[in-house]
């Protein structure tokens, strides 16, 4: 099966730091933060197999610019084409 090349920006990374940062620190809760990091990158790096099973977003400009929308827990992920 033919594998593609998933790509994570500078951005994406920071959000993610922020987001389980607000997690350990704000709600106390250092397990679920290493969770919600984990449950992140399993799902975008599990798109490097089967990278059209997330849905083009219905939002413009983004839908015309090509932009899918993945949704992994309570947050959206948006990926490039």
């Amino acid at each position: 099966m033919s594998k593609y090349k998933v790509e994570v920006t500078a951005f994406a990374e920071s959000s993610v730091r922020t987001i389980a940062f607000y997690i350990q620190n704000e709600l106390k809760a250092p397990q679920a933060a290493r969770n919600t990091i984990k449950m992140f990158f399993n799902a975008i790096f599990g798109l490097d197999t089967f990278p059209n099973k997330v849905r083009l977003t219905e939002d413009e400009p983004w839908k015309t610019l090509g932009i899918h929308q993945m949704t992994v827990g309570n947050y959206f992920i948006w990926l490039s084409p």
